[in-house]
């Protein structure tokens, strides 16, 4: 099966209205919505309106943009971007001192979202991916059996030695204790249509979800492109909600 997931959904207007348009045309089958952005509440009411399946993209890197975010979280949350941006191994090292501020902030987006959306997230991922930094993976605030976005790829040859293990080591992580695909792959990191079809081939055989930024205007022109349809042709996308 093949998920397309598109990024950033309430981020701002102008990436909401690019990822209904794809959604509409049936190049995406689902979309993570990120909390306390600017287009946040009326992003809740398009889905709801199209059935769009909505799942929740943590966000501890960007600034909240709404103007209604109450004094606390905020502050916690002001914490955690300045952390996770400013610190070169802030994702990769488990930090107690902020063991607070990560979970108002988790539990503040999880309760929005339940909130605007009436229901559980289908799945969740991160902005920046900061859902597999060490303070979310190594703890229990994200419960076991949730559905998750898994790395992204690598190899050998395209990491150093340490990058190597701390990935294999996540990996092993998602798989003992959370649901997730089989296969994952970026559309904006895949130049090369030799390398698209083939992510978009092993859909036939595996679970795959593809991540995508509708936001950005070359991804979302190409996603709403002819050759971008021929790629996906054969394949029908599906939601999380299905793995």
């Amino acid at each position: 099966m093949l998920i397309i997931n598109a990024d950033d959904w309430g981020m701002d207007s102008v990436t909401t209205d690019r990822i209904l348009a794809c959604f509409r045309a049936g190049k995406i089958s689902s979309a993570t919505a990120m909390m306390f952005m600017e287009d946040s509440k009326r992003s809740a009411e398009l889905a709801r309106s199209h059935n769009l399946p909505i799942g929740l993209h943590l966000n501890f890197t960007q600034p909240f943009s709404a103007h209604d975010v109450s004094s606390i979280l905020k502050s916690y949350h002001a914490t955690l971007v300045r952390y996770f941006i400013g610190k070169k191994f802030s994702r990769i090292v488990y930090n107690p001192l902020i063991k607070r501020q990560v979970e108002y902030c988790f539990k503040s987006q999880c309760d929005e979202f339940e909130r605007l959306y009436g229901t559980f997230p289908t799945h969740i991922d991160g902005h920046h991916h900061i859902h597999l930094c060490a303070n979310l993976m190594f703890s229990k605030i994200i419960s076991s059996g949730i559905k998750i976005r898994r790395n992204v790829p690598f190899s050998k040859k395209e990491k150093n030695f340490f990058n190597y293990l701390w990935r294999s080591l996540i990996d092993v992580i998602i798989k003992k204790r959370f649901l997730t695909t089989e296969r994952f792959f970026s559309l904006y990191s895949h130049n090369k249509e030799a390398d698209l079809l083939v992510n978009f081939s092993l859909a036939r055989d595996y679970n795959v979800e593809g991540m995508v930024h509708p936001g950005l205007l070359e991804e979302y022109t190409f996603i709403m492109s002819e050759k971008y349809a021929w790629f996906i042709r054969e394949i029908p996308l599906v939601s999380y909600k299905t793995l």
